[in-house]
C-alpha cells in the first residue's frame, strides 16, 4: 500500500461493510459502499443523485453529510488501533489520510493536501 496515491475501491467498499457493523456508524447502515466510493472518486452530487436517488440532489446531499461524519471518526479509531500494533512510521500516508479522503470526496492523496491547504486559507 505504500506505493498507492488513491485509495483502491475495494477497500472502500469492504471498509464501508465492515462499519455498518457497529452500533456507533448505524447510519452507514442506510448509504451505499458504493455511492461512498463514488463520493470519494469526486462525482459530482447531481450525478450522484441521478445514480442513487432519482435526481434527488436533497436527499443525496444529506445522505452524504450523515456518512462523512462518522466515515471519518471511524477511519480515525482504525488508525489508533492500527497504532497500538505496529510503528508509526510504517502507517502509509493514505492511511493517515483516510478520514480526510472521505471528509473531503477526493480521490487522491495530492488532492486531500490541497483540499486541506484550501481549506485551511478559506477558514482563516
Amino acid at each position: 500500500m505504500k506505493d498507492l496515491t488513491s485509495l483502491p475501491r475495494d477497500f472502500i467498499l469492504s471498509l464501508n461493510e465492515g462499519m455498518k457493523e457497529i452500533p456507533e456508524f448505524s447510519e452507514l447502515a442506510n448509504i451505499s459502499g458504493e455511492l461512498l466510493a463514488d463520493w470519494i472518486e469526486g462525482i459530482s452530487y447531481l450525478d450522484l443523485a441521478n445514480k442513487y436517488y432519482d435526481g434527488n440532489i436533497e436527499k443525496t446531499v444529506k445522505n452524504i453529510e450523515n456518512a462523512i461524519y462518522p466515515f471519518p471518526w471511524g477511519c480515525h479509531s482504525l488508525i489508533v488501533h492500527l497504532k497500538m500494533i505496529v510503528e508509526e512510521d510504517s502507517i502509509p500516508a493514505l492511511l493517515w489520510n483516510l478520514p480526510a479522503f472521505v471528509y473531503h470526496g477526493v480521490p487522491e492523496l495530492a488532492a486531500v493536501y490541497a483540499s486541506r491547504y484550501i481549506r485551511s486559507r478559506i477558514c482563516y
